[in-house]
């Protein structure tokens, strides 16, 4: 462990499945979980392996934790919003470990860390997409099939270009192979070689050895498989582009996170609805894993939608609209709730972070006001209606003077266009005649 954290603190990049920010962090090696031995029962057997399970899990997030703690201290990072880290039992150990410890160095956790875990977006869409996978293994593994024989040697390939050219395909791309545990790697292969299907279906007849090979591999291609292939990389994409977007590292990701929920949320709800039973299975499946993570409830992060709300094209309308559609008005009232609560309290705790100057100007106006109307004595009854009538209208005014969250949430929204920089017009909005705090 030490040599490994070593080895990559020399190293100006670091990768792992544990994040802060845009900076991943470095992983301990993984801790192999050792099987119960001996002669005891199936069933004290399987209760003595959970318990050596959680405790190998926690002894793994507290090294997890350990290494994180080390990697902020060297760095000098003391300003922390959240952790992303993968969907795993020894990062949620991690993370508690991680939170209890920032505070005995006083380094700044938004709301003492309250919010500071974040599951990976990106690998909740991977949980999700092989879930889906498993319902149309048949097809998968017949057009797999079909694509390994091709590349499998230089005239096998050779034979297909030539059908390729016969059957009129104009193409710059060719067939590639997946690795089975990666399904964007799946997708990239189906995208492809649906293109292809009329190639496939000419090789039958063209290449008896092609026809002998995929009969031992449990038969060729059939149209069905092609129909499916063909929808799923539909179905894929939308995944595939949420996936782009959410492990991208050169522009701001977090504010596109509910668009693409709502994307992949309506895509799973028409399929539900799907004639063919497969895809309605597949679709049903997904479904359920993504209500297991983004539900709305308890168990999500609402820092995910606190960043919506700070994208001047969205702000609350957009929250709404998209917790009424996914969610129904019930609950969609329900997270309305919980997240304006949300903001109030980040706004209050950065109030309090980052106090702005006593503001004179209220006080000046009123002293200008009252005195400019004949109120000279301090017994108010020797003071003037007109001057008693502005002292109350300035108190007024001041009690409902809206703060700054106010004015940006009641603001209009922004004309969204290509190219819209969030980070720009923050930063352009950085001033004290619109939002102090900036």
């Amino acid at each position: 462990m030490a040599e490994s954290y070593e080895r990559e603190q020399s190293s100006t990049h670091l990768t792992s499945g544990t994040q802060i920010g845009s900076a991943p962090t470095p992983t301990p090696s993984s801790i192999d979980l050792e099987a119960p031995t001996g002669t005891e029962s199936t069933r004290e057997g399987q209760q003595r392996e959970g318990q050596q399970g959680e405790k190998h899990q926690g002894e793994e997030g507290r090294t997890i934790g350990k290494a994180l703690e080390k990697c902020l201290k060297d760095w000098g990072i003391a300003k922390i919003c959240t952790v992303t880290v993968d969907n795993a039992s020894a990062n949620n150990v991690a993370l508690s470990y991680l939170t209890r410890r920032l505070s005995d160095w006083n380094c700044i956790t938004i709301l003492n860390g309250q919010y500071m875990h974040l599951r990976c977006c990106a690998h909740i869409l991977n949980l999700i997409v092989n879930d889906g996978l498993k319902e149309v293994d048949i097809s998968i593994a017949r057009i797999r099939a079909a694509c390994k024989f091709v590349k499998s040697s230089p005239s096998r390939l050779a034979n297909f270009k030539r059908c390729v050219c016969e059957c009129n395909i104009e193409s710059k791309l060719m067939v590639t192979l997946d690795v089975p545990t990666r399904w964007n790697s799946t997708y990239t292969m189906l995208d492809t070689a649906e293109k292809f299907e009329k190639a496939f279906d000419r090789l039958e007849f063209d290449d008896l050895n092609y026809l002998s090979v995929l009969n031992n591999e449990g038969g060729c291609p059939t149209s069905d498989d092609w129909k499916r292939a063909c929808v799923f990389v539909k179905f894929l994409k939308v995944f595939y582009d949420a996936t782009l977007v959410f492990s991208g590292s050169l522009h701001v990701t977090s504010n596109a996170f509910l668009m693409k929920l709502c994307d992949i949320t309506k895509m799973l709800n028409f399929w539900i609805e799907s004639n063919d039973v497969m895809l309605r299975n597949m679709a049903k499946n997904m479904k359920v894993k993504l209500d297991k993570y983004w539900d709305g409830g308890d168990n999500m992060n609402y820092m995910l939608f606190v960043v919506v709300v700070l994208d001047p094209r969205h702000k609350m309308a957009y929250i709404e609209f998209c917790f009424s559609k996914m969610y129904g008005l019930d609950k969609c009232r329900h997270m309305l709730v919980k997240l304006k609560e949300l903001l109030v309290n980040l706004f209050e705790y950065y109030q309090v972070l980052y106090p702005l100057p006593p503001d004179s100007t209220d006080s000046s106006c009123l002293i200008s006001d009252t005195s400019s109307f004949g109120g000279g004595g301090n017994d108010r009854d020797d003071e003037s209606w007109s001057s008693q009538f502005y002292s109350q209208i300035r108190r007024k005014q001041s009690s409902e003077k809206k703060n700054e969250l106010d004015k940006y949430l009641e603001d209009e929204v922004e004309f969204n266009y290509d190219g819209f920089d969030i980070l720009k017009w923050w930063k352009s909005k950085a001033m004290p005649s619109y939002f102090p705090h900036c």
